[in-house]
Formats: structure tokens, sequence, C-alpha cells
């Protein structure tokens, strides 16, 4: 019977996440090499409009207290129903190593003032890729190594492996919001925010 279960189990083992080669996720403000005592991760969809309607705020609050004392690291997680979420992620990822993450903000702000382009579900990928490739020109950045960059199977692997760690950390919606590890209520954000700074002025 322990033989049964054991071979039952044994596929599970190769189904975990895969271990990054870097920690995931894009922190805002990234020349700070400081270590905030608040680390405030939040899983944002590419194409969401709750998440639009987030980033700001979230930006906002990152300003105000500053990377020495919160860290404000934005995670991607393309929900399945918004049609080019997945490759907006790779745009976003080919942003960054393009930038070494100081124009990933400003990208995800543009693509949300265009949400109603890339939300469109008529759009093929090749067109999507277009519109990607024509805001990285809009940006100031080359378009032949963006859309190198923004169809690269390995920028794709790095999308899937963020993916899958949002599902491990069971996140089904977005924005989904963690402040030191645990997940907080969307309501509740600001006040734990607060509540966490203040206690480590505390200590």
């Amino acid at each position: 019977m322990l033989v049964k279960i054991v071979l039952l189990l044994l596929p599970l083992a190769y189904e975990t996440t895969p271990v990054p080669p870097r920690p995931l996720g894009f922190i805002y403000e990234p020349q700070s090499s400081s270590v905030a005592p608040v680390e405030f991760d939040v899983y944002m969809g590419p194409l969401c409009p709750d998440s639009k309607a987030a980033l700001p705020i979230l930006v906002k609050l990152a300003d105000h207290y500053g990377p020495d004392k919160l860290r404000f690291r934005m995670h991607l997680f393309p929900l399945p129903y918004h049609r080019n979420a997945f490759l907006v992620a790779m745009g976003t990822h080919a942003v960054d190593k393009m930038t070494n993450g100081n124009m990933t903000f400003i990208w995800s702000q543009n693509v949300y003032s265009h949400l109603d382009i890339f939300y469109d579900k008529t759009l093929t990928e090749d067109q999507v890729i277009s519109k990607m490739v024509e805001l990285a020109k809009s940006m100031g950045l080359p378009e032949v190594e963006f859309k190198q960059l923004a169809t690269n199977s390995r920028i794709n692997h790095e999308c899937r492996v963020e993916w899958k760690h949002g599902c491990s950390r069971g996140v089904t919606s977005t924005p989904t919001f963690m402040i030191n590890d645990i997940i907080v209520a969307e309501d509740d954000q600001a006040n734990s925010v607060k509540g966490a700074v203040e206690n480590c002025d505390r200590e």
C-alpha cells in the first residue's frame, strides 16, 4: 500500500515550481541598495483594470515611505481570461532587461494608459507584438532589440516561472497584496503598511 502511495505522489514532486536564477518581481526604484524592513509585494495583472487603478496609489505609497522603510516589488500574474496578458508580461520583462529595471514601471503605466488597445481580443499575436513594439519605440527603446527579447524563449520561460510562483502562493486574482510575506486585503493595505512601518520604527 505504501508503495502505491509513493508512486502516486512521485509525479507531483516533478511539478513543483522551478527555482528561478534570481529573486522574482520588479523592484520600484531598483537603484536603491538599501534593505527595507517592510517588503511590499503586489501581484499585478498586466492587463487588469483593477491593477491599473492600483498602480498609481502603490507608487505614491512607496514614494511616501521611501526605499529605506518600504520596498515595493511588482510581480506579474497574467490572468488567463485577459487574452493578451501573457504577451504583455513578456514585453515587460523585455523592457526590464533593456533598461536594467529603470523603465519597467514607466512601461507598465504606459500599457495601462493604452489598456483599450491591448485588451482587444480580436488582435492576433503578431498584432499585439506590433503594438508593443510601437509603444517601446515611443519610449525611445530600440525596436529590433525589444522585439527579439519580447519573443525570446528564455523570457517566455521566466514569465511561466513567475506565474507558477504566484499560483504556489495562492494568488487567484489581481491585484493581490502581501506585506512581509503575508496576504492582506485590498481595503486594508494602507493601514497594514502603516502598521508594519510603525512597528519597525519602534524596534
